[in-house]
């Protein structure tokens, strides 16, 4: 199958894109990405289905109503314009990130086991920059979305996931697992910490973002197995931890 593919030089023209959904859609990658984070076809189909009267999704406590009929998938974009852009949901979010490094920054937290971290005598420590700034923002990213309790079912999932974003490659190429075990171990045991988060009753983790305990009801009503919701949010959960700024954190520190 041939493709063409279309590569846009301007800041200016990516943003008009990238507004412009009425001729430009981003599902396909999603499609594709979710796919090779776990999902099947048959999941897929449910998550990107247009919803039917009879089918329609609850509407969460402060989402807004579902009038033109979007599927999940594309809700979950609105989701997270909701959560993230100002207004009522980004403080939680901001909060959790203050409190976070507030409290992870301090000295005596360095001296606890990290092993990119080691003492140099008199209250001064050197640690390994990257590993530093990725641990401490996958951590972060993981408290807003799935509060305390995802790290609590599996404390080494932030090594899991820095293991798997060494491969990530080999999932977005969907690489067979015999090929590229490694990679689908890390992301198979990121798929089981979530959805035992699921299967955990939301009064015992209270602390989960607006957009999870959105996204948690809808996937309910559309009769989401636990395992289903996990493979439907886990990309989200790689997505964040991805973000461009780890890298320009790992920039700036170094000219402070």
């Amino acid at each position: 199958m041939v493709q063409t593919i279309y590569v846009v030089t301007s800041g200016r023209d990516s943003a008009e894109i990238y507004k412009n959904t009425n001729t430009m859609s981003f599902e396909i990658f999603v499609r594709k990405f979710t796919r090779s984070c776990g999902a099947s076809d048959e999941l897929l189909d449910r998550l990107y289905g247009v919803q039917t009267a009879s089918a329609m999704p609850v509407t969460f406590a402060g989402s807004e109503p579902n009038n033109e009929s979007k599927s999940l998938g594309e809700r979950t974009h609105d989701f997270h314009g909701i959560q993230l852009l100002p207004g009522a949901h980004l403080p939680e979010v901001t909060a959790i990130f203050k409190d976070f490094f507030e409290e992870k920054l301090r000295m005596r937290y360095f001296s606890q086991g990290k092993p990119y971290i080691t003492s140099t005598g008199q209250g001064w420590v050197s640690l390994k920059l990257l590993k530093f700034v990725s641990d401490y923002f996958v951590d972060a990213g993981q408290r807003v979305y799935f509060g305390k309790l995802l790290g609590e079912i599996n404390p080494n999932l932030i090594s899991t996931f820095l293991e798997l974003e060494d491969r990530s490659w080999q999932i977005l190429y969907e690489i067979p697992a015999p090929f590229a075990r490694k990679a689908h171990q890390a992301r198979d045991g990121i798929i089981d910490a979530i959805q035992k988060w699921f299967d955990t009753a939301p009064g015992d983790r209270p602390d989960g973002s607006w957009w999870m305990s959105t996204m948690e009801a809808e996937m309910k009503s559309l009769a989401f197995s636990s395992r289903e919701m996990a493979t439907t949010v886990v990309p989200i959960y790689i997505g964040y931890d991805k973000s461009p700024l780890i890298y320009i954190t790992l920039y700036v520190c170094p000219h402070i």
